[in-house]
């Protein structure tokens, strides 16, 4: 289990004689406890896929279903994701690895949206939408709707592995934590 420090607590810790014990820290969640619901909710998500593909489900059961297990996946690894975060941004201390005793990798540096990004949203949907009008103009229906349909199993299959690959990842243990990187490395004389 790892335990997240934050920096005012690393400092008034220093600040306390050594005869003092130290306090243990609360453990924040991490990505690998056992969350039952979490593990119901994918279950939910997989069982649901595969039952539909043969049985007629009502649409308000599935919908609603798919939606709540969908909304706490996202919810809870969007508690994963504040927590690296909060590394990055420094307002934590990152646990080291009890295993090896080598301090962890750092994290990402955090996204955030700014002002310019969010005034080009209305942009680009217009954009999207126009090129969308071109498209059923000049081409033929069926080839725009294969190629949509294309595009949304694509983009499915790829929400459908990122979704479920934390699953994976806890059921195969050290197996699952394998990666793999595809990509030629290329020299080029850029910094």
């Amino acid at each position: 289990t790892h335990s997240f420090v934050p920096k005012t607590a690393m400092s008034s810790a220093a600040e306390t004689t050594a005869a003092s014990p130290p306090t243990p820290t609360p453990e924040a969640p991490t990505s690998t406890t056992k969350n039952p619901l979490l593990l119901l909710s994918y279950g939910l998500i997989i069982g649901l896929w595969f039952v539909t593909q043969k049985i007629l489900v009502p649409y308000v059961a599935h919908l609603l279903l798919l939606v709540i297990s969908l909304l706490y996946v996202g919810c809870h690894w969007s508690l994963v994701l504040r927590e690296e975060q909060a590394i990055s941004r420094g307002d934590v201390v990152p646990p080291n690895d009890p295993d090896d005793g080598s301090p962890p990798p750092p994290p990402p540096p955090s996204e955030t949206l700014r002002k310019e990004d969010a005034m080009q949203f209305p942009l680009m949907g217009s954009a999207s939408l126009f090129s969308l009008y071109l498209a059923f103009k000049f081409f033929d229906k069926e080839y725009v709707n294969l190629l949509i349909s294309l595009y949304f199993c694509a983009i499915g299959c790829l929400a459908l592995t990122v979704t479920c690959a934390p699953l994976f990842a806890s059921f195969l243990g050290k197996l699952g934590a394998k990666r793999f990187k595809f990509g030629k490395p290329v020299n080029h004389s850029l910094p």
